[in-house]
């Protein structure tokens, strides 16, 4: 696994166009503070993520965005444990990272 990287801005972008996330990344974003965890920011964006992947589309695109810093094929994100997912996703959520990562995202959109 790698940190995100500015390639994976534009993938994002993507995703959050394509699942309509922008004000809910806001509102994400707008409730971290520095005594957020880093573990619930992970989770609060896989679940925001997960409710708005209804559509078989985005649900590639997840998959695809995923596959970048994971550095494993989209296809075998698709049949990751779920929990494996929440772990590695976990780990890829530095809140400072994040933080400014999100900020230029929804910048992109």
């Amino acid at each position: 696994m790698r940190n995100l990287n500015f390639g994976d801005a534009f993938q994002l972008a993507r995703v959050i166009k394509k699942l309509n996330l922008k004000d809910e990344l806001k509102e994400i974003y707008s409730g971290v503070t520095e005594e957020s965890n880093e573990q619930e920011i992970g989770m609060d964006l896989i679940y925001t993520i997960f409710d708005k992947a209804t559509e078989k589309q985005a649900e590639q695109e997840i998959y695809k965005f995923l596959s970048r810093p994971f550095q494993i094929d989209s296809k075998e994100v698709e049949n990751m444990d779920l929990l494996d997912v929440i772990e590695s996703f976990s780990k890829l959520a530095n809140i400072e990272g994040w933080k400014s990562f999100l900020k230029q995202v929804v910048k992109l959109k």
